[in-house]
């Protein structure tokens, strides 16, 4: 997780209307909106085009559902279990087109395409974030969950925990050991994003996944790096 970013102040707008909580969803929302626009989904609401498409949302009743249609026949799956009302949730959808499937298995030249789909099935990994207080209220409920995993956010359950920036701070590395305890005693694999700063501490702690930073750190890592080794050949030009 970036605990800093830099953003050009014109791009920043104040908010006197929502919670610290909240506002963190506005990063959440912004990344999903432009990872949709980055795939070129192609989303269809069922009442616009009645034989192709698929759409994925909340009821008014808090029941998450995902409608598909196949060969001109709509198939809905709908969770038993509901969203707590009025309420802020992060509800979230992944997606794989045609061709990345086709090419996760190897474009049908293997000796028994459906049991190499089945095999990406078993191997896929779906986890749940732990980055707020409320999830942390609720973690005994999520860590019963069967077939979830779990995922770690420092920076985000920092902010949440009130010490933004400081994802090396008691509040958070205590919330931290809470979650991967709880989570063991559940049977979950613990992943953590990660800044190396605080790699010993979550080694230590037990998480089994550990993401190193991120695509924007390493390349301001890296950067640093370069930047100091012209720096001391431009100080010792003799040597």
């Amino acid at each position: 997780m970036q605990g800093f970013l830099g953003v050009a102040i014109e791009l920043l707008h104040k908010s006197d209307l929502l919670s610290l909580d909240q506002l963190a969803l506005v990063e959440t929302l912004g990344i999903g909106a432009h990872a949709v626009k980055r795939s070129q989904l192609r989303i269809v609401e069922q009442r616009r085009e009645e034989q192709a498409g698929y759409s994925f949302g909340i009821g008014s009743f808090g029941h998450i559902g995902l409608k598909v249609a196949v060969g001109g026949q709509w198939w809905s799956l709908v969770s038993k279990s509901q969203l707590p009302l009025k309420k802020w949730s992060h509800v979230a959808v992944v997606t794989i087109r045609q061709k990345e499937w086709r090419l996760a298995a190897k474009y049908g030249t293997v000796s028994n395409v459906p049991a190499e789909q089945q095999k990406l099935n078993d191997e896929l990994c779906l986890m749940a974030q732990i980055e707020t207080t409320h999830a942390l209220a609720n973690l005994e409920e999520i860590c019963r969950v069967p077939g979830v995993d779990i995922f770690i956010g420092p920076s985000d359950l920092a902010a949440s925990l009130g010490v933004p920036g400081q994802t090396g701070h008691t509040r958070v590395q205590e919330s931290g050991e809470l979650v991967i305890r709880t989570a063991k005693q559940h049977g979950k694999l613990v992943a953590v994003g990660s800044m190396p700063s605080d790699f010993k501490f979550w080694v230590k702690a037990g998480v089994d996944v550990l993401f190193c930073t991120n695509d924007t750190s390493c390349l301001r890592i890296g950067a640093q790096v370069v930047l100091q080794q012209a720096r001391e050949a431009v100080a010792q030009p003799g040597k």
